[in-house]
């Protein structure tokens, strides 16, 4: 007889009533099952009373011995988990602390040039801060300024800082490309001013 191929269902989503919160997790009861789902310490602060709805979206670790499921309020956040966890050395319970300590726009900036600050996260030493910063630091700013540009008033702060540069003579293609490379440098500004002196300085250099 030929064995029968075991399939695994890979879960994708959740959503159900929040049956209690754990230190790093929470329970979430789903058509009459509890799961079981780790969660970034932001998400946890973020629940709402027992029995209330909740939905996540989750990214499934198959182990030997366990199946774990790890829960995030949004894709950008589960994006990052996944860039995290595809470098060598980090967890899913490293990049979950990561996640925990920093915002995904914090993270971005973070691991900007040799990741020195992200070793002011729990268990994160020098070596695997060079390595997230090395082999995803700069999809992990794209990925931070792709959201940005999402939230209301990123677009037209980034059109005002195109519209300074051309006012100074850059031709639109180069004013678009400074103003994109000034945003990746600078996630957190919310003026164009300051993107505007980034993206020069950065010429300059």
């Amino acid at each position: 007889m030929r064995p029968r191929r075991s399939s695994l269902v890979m879960i994708a989503h959740i959503s159900g009533k929040l049956l209690r919160v754990g230190g790093s997790h929470v329970v979430v009861d789903a058509a009459g099952v509890g799961y079981k789902v780790f969660v970034p310490v932001s998400t946890l602060m973020a629940m709402p009373q027992q029995g209330e709805p909740v939905s996540f979206h989750i990214h499934t670790i198959v182990k030997e011995d366990a199946i774990e499921l790890y829960g995030f309020a949004n894709e950008l956040e589960q994006e990052a988990f996944e860039l995290l966890i595809s470098v060598s050395g980090v967890g899913p319970k490293m990049a979950l602390a990561l996640l925990s300590a920093m915002s995904v726009r914090e993270l971005a900036a973070a691991a900007r040039d040799d990741g020195g600050r992200l070793q002011t996260a729990p268990g994160i030493g020098r070596k695997t801060a060079q390595r997230i910063a090395l082999e995803v630091g700069e999809k992990l700013q794209e990925l931070a300024l792709a959201a940005a540009a999402e939230e209301p008033g990123q677009t037209d702060v980034l059109s005002d800082v195109i519209e300074g540069l051309l006012a100074l003579g850059y031709p639109r293609a180069d004013a678009r490309r400074m103003a994109q490379d000034a945003r990746k440098r600078l996630p957190d500004a919310d003026s164009a001013a300051a993107l505007i002196k980034e993206a020069l300085s950065s010429v300059s250099q």
